[in-house]
């Protein structure tokens, strides 16, 4: 797929390039991606924050990409159902768009 194909499908003011661009779930440029697993639009996949060089990423991402291993991945979570037994508590990180935003540890 072209360049330009991937933009034609982003959706209107994204910037991000990703497709499909789903507002708050894919990581577009369009507000905060997800504040946990009810956010995501597929069974089984984690709202997910992830460092890479020093930047910080939010999306929805399968279990398996996303280990929350607290290190370069955090699990996004509403409630301590929402987490793994390894990091079984909740526990609030930041507000965004005028939300908690809280993650597994």
């Amino acid at each position: 797929m072209a360049s330009g194909d991937a933009m034609a499908n982003d959706a209107a003011g994204s910037t991000d390039n990703r497709q499909p661009d789903h507002p708050g779930v894919d990581g577009g440029s369009d507000g905060l991606v997800c504040f946990g697993p009810t956010d995501c639009p597929t069974a089984g996949q984690r709202c997910c924050l992830r460092f890479e060089n020093s930047n910080g990423f939010v999306s929805c991402e399968d279990s398996a990409l996303c280990p929350g291993d607290g290190v370069t991945t955090f699990i996004a979570c509403a409630t301590d159902a929402d987490c793994p037994t390894a990091a079984q508590k909740c526990s609030f990180l930041a507000t965004a768009n005028q939300r908690d935003f809280n993650i597994c540890n």
